[in-house]
Formats: C-alpha cells, sequence, structure tokens
C-alpha cells in the first residue's frame, strides 16, 4: 500500500512477477502463504485478485 500525503490509503494491485521481485519470495512460497493448510500459512498476507489479461495495472 501506498500512503498519500492526505491520509488516504491507495491500494496498488502488483502482478505476480512485481510481487516475486518485491517481496524476494518464489511463487511457490507465496502460494504456501496463501494455502490455510500449508505450515507457511500467513493469514495476513493479501489475497489475490482475479484479473483479465487485458487488465490495466
Amino acid at each position: 500500500m501506498i500512503k498519500e500525503n492526505s491520509n488516504k490509503l491507495m491500494l496498488r494491485i502488483l502482478r505476480m512477477r512485481q510481487l516475486r521481485e518485491r517481496l524476494g519470495l518464489s511463487t511457490s512460497t507465496i502460494y504456501d502463504r496463501l494455502n490455510p493448510m500449508s505450515p507457511r500459512y500467513d493469514c495476513s498476507f493479501p489475497r489475490p485478485i482475479k484479473g483479465s489479461s487485458h487488465l490495466r495495472v
């Protein structure tokens, strides 16, 4: 999330590639953190948003 000067939070949607680069995690580790059955599950990890290939980010 990015915080603006006016105290409003702007949400930013990241593609998987951007997320991997920012977090320094592999795709499988990211999916592990999203999977409630995984020992590495993190309930505070942001949930994915479904989009299409035409989604402009």
